[in-house]
């Protein structure tokens, strides 16, 4: 004779609680409590009250007496069915929004010279291995450090003269030494190298203060520094130096416009590029991703 084991009380809404379907589950297994208690580490009177509210949020028993072992009545076997499925499709929306999250589409900070002249062979490297571009976030040295610390951006690429915050973890992937670069009727245009001392007097298209670059060469030169124009970006620099304008220091990275020469300085300043992001952050995988395209790709430029 079948005696089911009756419920308080009846509701006519299903509980979802997560640690009362866990009993069920459990309990199913063997349909021995004592040993769904111990499977789930909890009390075996915890794990039948669990079971009993569940049936009382049911409405009907959920399992009953058949002999001298139990089994699940078809109320039972319905709410163990809806246990299974929730858990499945909790499990399946889990592992959805980790893949969309491990995913997206990561945010590069870097600067304008770093994208022109430096990695963009990576971007065009993870572009291919993940079938989509970086978002980029385009901005001075200050800018780019700021915007990975604050979470905007995921990753950065910048010149680094000093120690790094130690809110961030940086890899060096280049050292980027000067060069000068003339139009080709300069009277420097045939040299192929040249020491800071021969730019003594000669009209010279330089970065604005503050600038590492700028402190060397007006160090260097003192007295005899002639700046003709004071340019903001490497592309502006060259362009003033294609018109004949002077003679631009730049980073010797850059691609000289045609009509240009570069000219390597000997004894110029010479600039550390890291790529970071901010340390102990859940980084995706898609920036990891991104962080060895980078560092592949640079190191194996040609030097």
């Amino acid at each position: 004779m079948v005696r089911p084991t009756a419920p308080d009380r009846a509701s006519p809404a299903l509980s979802l609680d997560p640690d009362c379907l866990d009993a069920l589950e459990s309990f199913a297994v063997d349909y021995n409590i004592t040993n769904a208690a111990k499977r789930l580490r909890r009390a075996q009177p915890t794990v039948h009250a669990q079971l009993r509210r569940l049936a009382e949020a049911a409405g009907a028993p959920l399992y009953a007496r058949s002999g001298r072992s139990l089994a699940l009545t078809d109320e039972g076997t319905a709410v163990l069915a809806y246990a299974r499925e929730s858990r499945e499709r909790l499990a399946s929306l889990a592992h959805a929004l980790s893949r969309k999250k491990h995913h997206e589409t990561p945010t590069l900070a870097t600067g304008e010279g770093a994208l022109l002249y430096l990695i963009g062979p990576a971007l065009a490297a993870y572009r291919r291995r993940a079938r989509g571009a970086p978002k980029l976030s385009l901005g001075d040295r200050e800018r780019t450090l700021a915007a990975v610390r604050s979470g905007a951006a995921h990753i950065g690429v910048t010149a680094l003269d000093r120690a790094p915050p130690d809110d961030l973890e940086c890899t060096t992937i280049a050292t980027v030494r000067s060069a000068v670069i003339v139009a080709r009727g300069h009277a420097l245009a045939k040299k192929k190298k040249l020491a800071l001392a021969s730019l003594a007097r000669v009209p010279l298209v330089l970065p604005p203060a503050p600038s590492a670059l700028r402190a060397a060469v007006e160090s260097a030169l003192h007295d005899e520094l002639e700046v003709a124009i004071e340019a903001r970006g490497w592309p502006l620099a060259m362009h003033c130096a294609r018109l004949g304008l002077g003679a631009a220091v730049v980073n010797d990275f850059c691609v000289p416009p045609p009509g240009c020469a570069s000219i390597a300085l000997t004894d110029g300043p010479s600039q550390r590029y890291v790529v970071f992001v901010r340390r102990g952050a859940a980084n995706l995988s898609s920036v990891e991703a991104l962080r060895q395209c980078i560092v592949e790709s640079v190191s194996a430029r040609p030097r």
